[in-house]
């Protein structure tokens, strides 16, 4: 695998889309773009779902994917294209619908949003060792007594 290549693998979360808001795109599932080590992959946004073929090129010093793809909207065949650019845990893009809508969109790499949730549990779990917070279940049993 090129480095180039390294930029854009990964799964990235799709944090914003142009022309539809979140409520639509991550209406089934959390919206998402999937790139494996051999530029294949697959992505959902609302009720669009999708394989793509990828290929990576580098413009200008910017890693940027260019794919095309096919799946379905509504069980509806559709296809399409797109691109991304990747740019450290940020990226970017445009997604096509064959003779339909297009968008741009975030994303953020999905490990990094998993890194940093779990920076935030080890902080709460550091927290619990050292006595300064108390475990839920001792917080639960106290509100019943109250009760």
């Amino acid at each position: 695998m090129k480095k180039s290549e390294k930029v854009v693998v990964g799964i990235w979360r799709i944090t914003g889309m142009e022309v539809w808001d979140a409520d639509y795109f991550d209406m089934e599932a959390p919206a998402h773009i999937t790139l494996r080590d051999d530029l294949t992959g697959a992505f959902q946004f609302g009720l669009v779902q999708g394989d793509i073929d990828a290929r990576v090129d580098v413009f200008d010093g910017v890693v940027r994917v260019e794919f095309s793809w096919s799946g379905v909207d509504e069980n509806d065949p559709v296809s399409g294209r797109g691109w991304l650019e990747g740019t450290g845990n940020q990226a970017q893009g445009r997604i096509f619908i064959h003779l339909g809508d297009d968008s741009a969109f975030t994303a953020v790499r999905q490990d990094a949003e998993d890194k940093a949730l779990s920076a935030i549990l080890q902080h709460g779990e550091d927290q619990l060792a050292q006595g300064k917070v108390k475990p839920v279940a001792a917080v639960l049993k106290r509100l019943r007594q109250v009760k």
